[in-house]
């Protein structure tokens, strides 16, 4: 036996005689400190080499991206979001159903100061009250036009039928009576 020093604490400990027998480190503690920091300085290289600051403060992704335009790279033989593991670099595990918001609304953003945890509920409310969300004529299916709907609204406060108003917009008379009550399109005065 010789005496070794385990080079990620200082600590003393009996090493083998052995060539072939290399333990390096004094335990496995010690082991998985220094390959979690090895592969620590790595990621961090990767992130800064495919990333770059903006004006607005958002540190884009310029590496690969989904079809929504969110971060992705490659990590151990998976493909993951870089927001959602930059997250969990600085605060730890992510809890089962939360999500990694943007407080930027920019999807290639890995900012750690643009990110915040939230529930899928609580992203849908940022969403819609940052009106981000498809409605109105953004949405894919819509049939109508927001000066249909003023019209839609005027010919039915002045008596218009909603069947006669269904067929002459080409909609039913249950969409053309949501419209009215204000149910739908609820952002159109």
């Amino acid at each position: 036996m010789i005496e070794k020093v385990c080079p990620q604490c200082g600590k003393a400990f009996p090493g083998r005689n052995e060539s072939s027998y290399r333990q390096v480190y004094c335990g496995n503690s010690c082991g998985q400190l220094h390959r979690r920091q090895r592969d620590r300085k790595h990621i961090d290289e990767r992130i800064s080499q495919n990333s770059k600051i903006t004006e607005n403060g958002c540190i884009e992704w310029i590496g690969r991206k989904n079809y929504k335009g969110y971060a992705m790279m490659g990590f151990n033989n998976k493909l993951i979001s870089v927001h959602r593991f930059v997250y969990s670099l600085i605060h730890g595990p992510i809890p089962q159903g939360m999500c990694v918001c943007h407080k930027c609304d920019n999807p290639p953003c890995i900012n750690i100061e643009h990110l915040f945890l939230g529930t899928n509920a609580d992203n849908s409310k940022d969403r819609n009250k940052k009106k981000r969300h498809a409605h109105g004529e953004r949405h894919a299916r819509a049939k109508l036009t927001e000066p249909d709907i003023v019209k839609i609204r005027e010919l039915r406060t002045n008596g218009a039928t909603t069947i006669s108003l269904g067929l002459q917009f080409g909609v039913s008379n249950k969409t053309i009576s949501s419209i009215a009550l204000r149910q739908t399109w609820k952002h159109i005065a």
